[in-house]
């Protein structure tokens, strides 16, 4: 009975192994050739693919940045002018804004108003006062940094007392020609040192007829 057991087990595996080599035997692997308009139409969808991937990651990457600040742009609008006192032998006060345009680095225009105010005692102890108002024009360059020349015509009016007289005014024209240093402060600002010199020299100019100092001021926007 055994021997019988073991025949048939060895009958059935010679059956399987025939088999198994007589069935169709597996195919083998092999690089199958690609015509061109089929490689081109693939490349197309890679390129498609690789390009979406790019836009998506750029805008995750703007989405991912910060707003920027808007800043208020700089323009070319100057505010400045003049301010003093002096109490020497007297009263004298000085008021006169400005408002320019700056054509660039170099060169400026503009124009403003001027008041004056004088107040002294004269060689025989007469009380005088005078008043002056007008109106100005000015030209400026900077020919080096630092470095400012102007050239400034005015046409004033004044008016005063004289020991308790009024005096009747009359229209006074000045020219005004200086250079001095502009001391930047922070931007377009800063503060100016001139010396003036009136060319015209009336003889009722409220600058004298000799050089004189002022001590200005701007504001760039």
């Amino acid at each position: 009975m055994k021997i019988k057991v073991k025949l048939t087990c060895f009958f059935l595996f010679t059956c399987f192994l025939v088999m198994a080599q007589t069935g169709e035997k597996k195919r083998p692997f092999r690089f199958e050739k690609v015509d061109s308009e089929t490689e081109r139409k693939i490349l197309q969808n890679e390129q498609s693919v690789n390009q979406t991937t790019s836009d998506y990651q750029e805008i995750e990457e703007k989405k991912s940045q910060p707003e920027p600040v808007r800043t208020r742009k700089k323009g070319k609008i100057e505010l400045g002018g003049s301010f003093g006192m002096t109490f020497s032998n007297g009263t004298s006060i000085n008021i006169s804004p400005q408002i320019g345009y700056r054509i660039n680095s170099y060169f400026s225009f503009g124009g403003g108003i001027g008041y004056n105010y004088y107040r002294y005692n004269t060689w025989d102890d007469s009380r005088y006062t005078m008043n002056y108002m007008g109106l100005n024009l000015y030209a400026r360059v900077k020919p080096i940094p630092y470095i400012t020349i102007q050239a400034q015509p005015e046409i004033q009016r004044n008016w005063g007392r004289k020991d308790g007289h009024s005096y009747k005014g009359e229209v006074i024209p000045c020219f005004l020609v200086g250079a001095g240093a502009n001391l930047p402060i922070a931007g377009k600002s800063g503060i100016s040192v001139m010396l003036y010199y009136d060319v015209v020299q009336n003889k009722f100019t409220p600058y004298g007829n000799k050089i004189f100092y002022s001590v200005g001021y701007s504001f760039g926007f």
